[in-house]
């Protein structure tokens, strides 16, 4: 009977070891899956936070450039280079105010062989600031009533460059110094391997007098007053006029 007892004792005793055991096991299963639900739901947060992210950066973007496009214009894109300096005889005149929309048109009409100066052509010009300052679009659309075909591009140096070579001068939108927001028109009529020839109009920034070209950029410098992006207007750095008839 002792024997039974203490074997039925020792049954219970095992048996509820085995419920014990049993019973942690399915705790530790429990905590495991609760730690790991845990680690799904941070790693589904990250991505939704990265997914707004990049949803607010593209409709930053593209809010901005539809802004833009119709403040300033439509861009088209350039590429490649090599020396070259446009020789034909022109002159080059120096403005007063915030002419240099109408000075860099007239500099660029005058090499198509039409009678043209800056302060005509800057009072004829379109969507100009209250300051004075004239929008990019605004010198598309008097050349474009000229009777010219114009191009609004963004590219890089070689594509500037390329253009250039075609023979007729370009119009850069620049800074006026590196570190300023103050932007400005000018001819570029010819580039080495070093720099950059523009025909300016403020007389300034004049720094030398040449027959065909009255101010010497060094490209690296040239590169930092072309990089006109601001966060208002992401992607207009880089860019430059085309001029045909």
């Amino acid at each position: 009977m002792n024997f039974q007892v203490t074997g039925a004792g020792e049954l219970i005793w095992q048996t509820g070891l085995f419920t014990r055991s049993k019973t942690t096991k399915f705790t530790l299963s429990n905590a495991e899956h609760t730690t790991g639900s845990r680690d799904r739901d941070k790693m589904l947060f990250f991505k939704l936070i990265l997914l707004v992210t990049a949803i607010s950066f593209i409709s930053y973007l593209l809010t901005t450039t539809i802004v833009d496009v119709v403040l300033l214009g439509r861009l088209d894109f350039y590429f490649s280079a090599k020396d070259f300096l446009i020789t034909k005889a022109n002159r080059i005149d120096f403005q007063d105010g915030f002419k240099c929309s109408g000075f860099s048109s007239a500099f660029v009409m005058r090499h198509w062989n039409i009678s043209a100066d800056g302060n005509s052509a800057y009072e004829k010009m379109p969507n100009k600031m209250r300051g004075g300052y004239v929008y990019p679009k605004g010198i598309f659309n008097f050349l474009s009533k000229n009777g010219f075909k114009v191009k609004y591009c963004r590219g890089n140096l070689n594509s500037l460059k390329n253009a250039v070579a075609t023979g007729n001068p370009v119009i850069a939108m620049i800074k006026i110094r590196p570190d300023k927001n103050w932007l400005h028109y000018v001819p570029v009529v010819g580039y080495d391997g070093q720099n950059i020839f523009v025909a300016e109009s403020l007389a300034e920034l004049s720094n030398c007098n040449e027959p065909h070209y009255n101010r010497r950029i060094p490209a690296k410098e040239f590169k930092k007053l072309w990089n006109t992006a601001m966060p208002k207007m992401p992607l207009y750095a880089n860019t430059f006029f085309t001029v045909e008839r």
